[in-house]
């Protein structure tokens, strides 16, 4: 099953009336191609987050249960801010947005990857920190012996973990409200500027929200910008970019950091996609 870590609703902003978009990926490190590709082959891994098997899950129930009902809803949200005056969202829309701002930090393959790699050390840490106690603290229902504690776990265990603790990552009630008071502002382009682009790494962050100059930046079309910052003179700072050098800005991040592709209207860019595709690829949070 194909698992998009850049919603398929998100890149058909992208795309033209053949229903595609520019695709550039990098198949060897010295050479990057590209090709005109629809959105549902675009931004995805087979099975990404797919969990071992449970009694009471699907193996695929965070994509089915929980990402497709978050993308669906958040598709509404993007029409609402795309539309021409942008229309004014409830409380509930507003939650939707931040839930979403919070994923794109979380849901790419490098991502998953490091929390898995820190679950692995954190629970490598509590295995040890038990053996000269487990005597003392197992219950009935536990194996006999630390050895058989020991060998009853495996990797699948820490897998299927990581992927449980993902909608309370993105759903956290503290880090949701903290968002949903930002400060927001939808930035547009002039026809006479280069478009906004798209990758696997698409939201422009600070190193942390807040703080001086905290925002994120996301473009949710090729021609319109969305900024949260901590303050609103962030926002002013960011407005008074002229268009080309905001556009510069964003694509610049959003190509640098690129790992897997880079998305475009057009090949207008070609030669600024080919010069920094993935030459400065963000380090995944891992915690």
């Amino acid at each position: 099953m194909r698992h998009h870590y850049i919603p398929q609703f998100y890149l058909k902003r992208w795309a033209g009336q053949d229903q595609r978009l520019e695709r550039y990926t990098r198949p060897t490190p010295n050479k990057i191609t590209v090709r005109r590709s629809f959105p549902s082959e675009t931004g995805f891994e087979v099975n990404l987050y797919k969990s071992p098997a449970e009694k009471s899950k699907s193996p695929q129930w965070f994509e089915t249960e929980f990402l497709q009902h978050l993308d669906n809803h958040t598709a509404l949200v993007f029409e609402k801010l795309n539309a021409s005056p942008p229309l004014n969202l409830d409380e509930e829309e507003h939650s939707i947005l931040s839930v979403f701002v919070r994923s794109m930090t979380y849901r790419s393959p490098e991502m998953l990857a490091a929390l898995k790699n820190s679950g692995a050390r954190e629970w490598q840490k509590v295995v040890d920190s038990i053996e000269g106690i487990y005597d003392t603290i197992k219950s009935s229902k536990d194996p006999k012996t630390y050895k058989d504690f020991i060998e009853s776990v495996n990797a699948k265990n820490i897998e299927s973990s990581v992927i449980n603790i993902f909608p309370r990552l993105f759903t956290s009630e503290k880090v949701g409200q903290v968002l949903n008071n930002l400060p927001k502002r939808l930035i547009d382009t002039p026809d006479h500027t280069p478009e906004f682009l798209i990758s696997d790494d698409p939201l422009i962050r600070t190193n942390g929200i807040l703080v001086e100059n905290g925002h994120f930046a996301l473009p949710i079309s090729p021609r319109r910008l969305l900024v949260m910052a901590w303050k609103t003179k962030t926002l002013d700072v960011i407005s008074q970019q002229s268009p080309t050098e905001l556009v510069t800005n964003v694509n610049r991040w959003i190509v640098e950091s690129a790992r897997h592709f880079v998305g475009a209207r057009d090949r207008s860019q070609d030669r600024f996609i080919r010069n920094r595709f993935g030459s400065d690829p963000k380090p995944p949070i891992s915690r």
